[in-house]
């Protein structure tokens, strides 16, 4: 199957991110659905991103004090060695060419997921401003 054919197939996703957060499952999205996903994110999640699969996984170490379980059981160097293999094991082995932007199929995906692709770009914001909550918990880590 190709982009172009997923694209416009029955099996194709819309917005299925926001759709989820808003339990709007059907029926057109609004520009107040994304503003309400983009609340509940910004109040309910810690935020990874897979570009920045390491610095997330100190992340939700520090937050969720998954390090400092490891590190009171007195084995920090296996804790580091954890992250290392997780790291590595995060990296996706299957590469695919990407798509041109001119591409009918991806301007098709990219028409019907502009709500989950505003998420995605708020997410990265909220990346970078929730760098504050662990930062005070252990400044060695991140």
């Amino acid at each position: 199957m190709t982009l172009n054919d997923y694209a416009h197939s029955n099996k194709v996703e819309e917005n299925w991110v926001t759709r989820f957060l808003v339990h709007k499952y059907t029926g057109k999205l609004e520009k107040e659905h994304v503003e309400a996903a983009k609340q509940i994110m910004r109040n309910k999640m810690l935020v990874g991103i897979l570009e920045n699969f390491q610095e997330s996984l100190k992340r939700f170490e520090l937050y969720f004090d998954w390090w400092e379980h490891k590190v009171r059981q007195g084995d920090p160097a296996r804790a580091v060695q954890c992250q290392q293999n997780k790291a590595r094991a995060s990296q996706n082995k299957v590469k695919h060419p990407h798509p041109e932007t001119e591409d009918a199929g991806y301007q098709r995906l990219l028409q019907l997921n502009w709500a989950d692709l505003e998420l995605y770009e708020y997410a990265k914001v909220l990346f970078e401003e929730q760098h504050e909550l662990v930062k005070m918990k252990d400044t060695s880590m991140i």
